[in-house]
């Protein structure tokens, strides 16, 4: 079973690395206008970091103590409800459900501009680059460390923490943090498009 965890935490880990590299590669399509190949470098990215994001909470929910995080934020006898808040109680943990909810808000934004993405080019380069830059931190969190030695259990969620509240609070805070980046990758991207720009078929994404 240890085995299995930690060569899924391997697996976990290269998703982020991989989703970096696809989100880089994005802004680079985004700046030169390649709008169509940046469209499917950010799906990509998008995809890793939602599997990497679902992967460590797994390991909360099935108690995979092999797991760094999972050790020092969770026990075998937590109920299922505290399991899911302890996924988000450390730094790497916290910054991953942060990356997840950019990275929807992301790919939304993206994809509700689809047909006229040539002038709302910035503001989703701004988005990319923000989801980037947080998922860079959450690499350098390195939420997948693995624990190295067999333990029977964790050490278990502060009592502070043992709340309702806790399951609910991280998640509206974070998604407060991405509704503002949000609003101001738009306000500020489309205070820096020209008004009009020459359009051009290859533009498009579909």
């Amino acid at each position: 079973m240890a085995a299995g965890v930690l060569s899924y935490a391997f697996f976990g880990g290269t998703a982020l690395v991989l989703a970096l590299l696809f989100y880089a590669a994005d802004l680079l399509c985004l700046l030169r206008a390649r709008l169509r190949a940046a469209y499917c470098l950010l799906t990509a990215a998008g995809s890793l970091t939602i599997f990497a994001s679902s992967l460590f909470t797994y390991f909360f929910m099935s108690d995979s103590l092999a797991l760094k995080a999972v050790y020092e934020h969770s026990s075998t006898s937590l109920p299922p409800l505290l399991k899911l808040s302890a996924s988000w109680t450390g730094s790497g943990g916290s910054l991953l459900l942060w990356l997840t909810m950019m990275t929807i808000a992301t790919l939304a934004f993206r994809l509700s501009k689809r047909h006229s993405m040539n002038n709302e080019r910035v503001p989703g380069l701004l988005m990319s680059f923000f989801a980037m830059a947080v998922l860079a931190f959450t690499l350098l969190a390195d939420p997948f460390r693995q624990l190295g030695i067999p333990v029977p259990d964790g050490s278990g969620q502060s009592p502070s923490l043992r709340t309702f509240w806790s399951v609910l609070h991280p998640p509206f805070v974070f998604a407060a943090y991405t509704t503002i980046l949000l609003s101001y990758a738009i306000i500020l991207g489309r205070r820096l498009t020209p008004k009009e720009e020459p359009h051009s078929g290859d533009d498009r994404i579909f």
